[in-house]
């Protein structure tokens, strides 16, 4: 059992760094558009992109489930990504209006100053209530445990494909969707070693995603909103797959951007349009617009993974120079 649970912690790795590598790709897609003979491709990128933030929240339920978390551990995992978010949000809005001041903490508090940072304030409820879900977990039946998956993320997700008005007060004792992702990564650790139709599961997120592809409309966009029915399943079957997988031998590129996911997701739309923005990108782009974007892409999570893994070095030298 041990042995499998290292071997499911590989796959989680694998899951994490394709999730960290489709947000990058997900938050630079948009340039696609500036071209509309390239939208064909932009929908490509974009409808598997929609999967990479699920992905998260279930990687983060199955690697902490098991864990008995108390104040001070909540505390040092909210600190861990609290600060960054802090500093980093504090830069940019002294780039933007070249002072700092009361507003800012006004502001910070309200909203984050860059959309892709929602993802962190969202991380910070979810610690908040870890131990809680985590007991969840712990005590439910694995009937009880799909049940309540079922009730948060499946049961919405199918009345918003009515077109009937529902009152939204039909939900209000409803959790939201993350919480339903991170119950939904806990129960893929309950059951690790009993996952099966991982090949189904393949061929069927691969259909989902084809359909996707095909109905996709500006003007239904809710379609791949993260509590549709449609990014639930695809992202259920995509990791159900994933951890079907047998790896023998993790690539060592994949770790480290699974290792260094946070620093990556905080840095990358600080550097995205600079970095576009370069005159070697550009001409590249002018001389073919599918390849100078592919590069561009993956030049940005290139700069963005050593600058997160300089980050975590940084730190790691900080904190073991303080504890001698």
């Amino acid at each position: 059992l041990v042995q499998m649970k290292k071997e499911y912690f590989k796959n989680i790795d694998l899951l994490k760094s394709i999730a960290c590598i489709l947000v990058i790709i997900n938050h630079t897609s948009s340039y696609l558009l500036i071209n509309e003979n390239y939208l064909p491709f932009y929908k490509i990128e974009f409808v598997l992109c929609r999967i990479a933030v699920p992905i998260f929240i279930m990687c983060t339920g199955y690697l902490m489930c098991t864990k008995e978390l108390k104040g001070k551990d909540i505390l040092k995992k909210i600190l861990k990504v609290f600060i960054p978010l802090f500093l980093l949000s504090g830069l940019i809005y002294l780039l933007q209006h070249k002072t700092i001041d009361f507003l800012f903490l006004q502001n910070f508090i309200a909203t984050p100053i860059i959309e892709p940072f929602w993802y962190i304030y969202m991380l910070i409820g979810l610690y908040l209530i870890m131990p809680f879900l985590n007991y969840i977990t712990k005590n439910a039946s694995t009937k009880e445990h799909i049940f309540l998956i079922s009730v948060i993320l499946i049961m919405p997700a199918l009345l918003k494909l009515f077109s009937l008005e529902f009152s939204t007060y039909w939900g209000v004792a409803i959790p939201t969707y993350s919480i339903g992702y991170y119950l939904m990564g806990s129960l893929f650790y309950k059951i690790h070693d009993q996952i099966k139709f991982t090949k189904l599961s393949g061929i069927l997120f691969f259909i989902l995603y084809i359909i996707g592809i095909i109905f996709y409309t500006n003007d239904h966009l809710e379609l791949y909103n993260i509590d549709s029915l449609l990014l639930i399943s695809m992202s259920i079957l995509f990791m159900n797959c994933i951890l079907g997988f047998k790896i023998k031998h993790q690539h060592k590129f994949l770790t480290l951007i699974s290792a260094n996911s946070l620093y990556i997701y905080l840095f990358h739309p600080l550097l995205q349009n600079k970095i576009y923005e370069l005159s070697i990108f550009q001409n590249l782009i002018s001389f073919n617009y599918i390849i100078g974007i592919l590069f561009y892409q993956f030049i940005l999570l290139l700069i963005c993974l050593v600058l997160a893994w300089l980050c975590n070095y940084t730190i790691k030298k900080i904190l073991s120079f303080n504890s001698k």
